[in-house]
């Protein structure tokens, strides 16, 4: 099972207890899908950046979930049936060996660019080509004088 989070807008109209309500029943469908529910984040009514649908207005809820890969096209197909859902957002969250992995990457990164510079200042310096230097335009010309 993934971790995952479901972040989603209800529709304004809605009074706080019904979109708890709303809220519940989302909730009873990703655990009838298969879900084991986690934390989340009840909904709160929000102002908007943008109009959504001519509303400026919304309630804004997450809950987090774990959930097997093949039901998560189920839980995405209810939320865009959903008519009281204004927008939707379903992530794969990071599980916590993964944010270990990914920072002792990044700790990895510098000590490798340094192995670099040393490899780069053991190595020797280029020698001079022995292919000839492209003359310059004032040195050509003088040489045509002499030949003339």
């Amino acid at each position: 099972m993934k971790p995952y989070e479901l972040s989603y807008l209800i529709e304004p109209s809605f009074t706080e207890k019904e979109a708890a309500d709303y809220h519940e029943s989302i909730k009873k469908s990703i655990e009838k899908e298969g879900g084991v529910l986690g934390s989340e984040q009840p909904p709160t009514q929000k102002n908007l950046a943008y109009a959504i649908d001519r509303k400026d207005k919304a309630y804004l809820s997450s809950v987090d979930f774990e959930a097997e890969k093949e039901n998560i096209s189920k839980i995405k197909e209810k939320m865009e049936k959903e008519d009281n859902v204004l927008r939707y957002l379903l992530i794969t969250k990071q599980t916590l060996k993964e944010k270990v992995k990914r920072e002792r990457r990044k700790e990895e990164a510098p000590q490798e660019e340094e192995n670099k510079e040393e490899v780069e200042e053991k190595k020797p310096k280029k020698k001079k080509s022995l292919k000839p230097e492209k003359a310059k335009l004032d040195e050509i010309g003088d040489k045509i004088e002499e030949m003339l």
